[in-house]
């Protein structure tokens, strides 16, 4: 529990529709900063969940709450996985290292 910093809550507005890269790849990697953040599914709900990447593996990523820690880590690894494999053109070298980076910082919780 050390390393889930309860300021890092983030309110219930985000994105809950499917993005495609590299359609909206500059878009998608600007949620990855509230990844893993705690919030809620509604705005007048009180339990609190984990924001995790999914991924359909084929273009498509969305963000969901978990309920649970390790699920939202390793849904979200497995998800950064398939984004950093994505082809070449999807991202450019600052995107790839921006992935790269907060691959490793979910993969610390582990």
């Amino acid at each position: 529990l050390a390393k889930i910093d309860p300021a890092h809550r983030i309110d219930a507005g985000w994105p809950r529709d499917t993005m495609h890269i590299p359609r909206d790849t500059a878009r998608l990697l600007d949620c990855l900063g509230g990844l893993l953040a705690m919030s809620v599914r509604r705005p007048a709900a009180r339990k609190l969940g984990f924001i995790a990447l999914q991924t359909d593996a084929s273009g498509a990523f969305w963000l969901s709450l978990r309920r649970n820690l390790q699920n939202a880590v390793t849904d979200s690894l497995a998800a950064l996985e398939v984004l950093a494999d994505a082809p070449q053109d999807a991202l450019d070298e600052a995107q790839q290292a921006s992935v790269s980076a907060v691959y490793r910082r979910v993969a610390n919780l582990l």
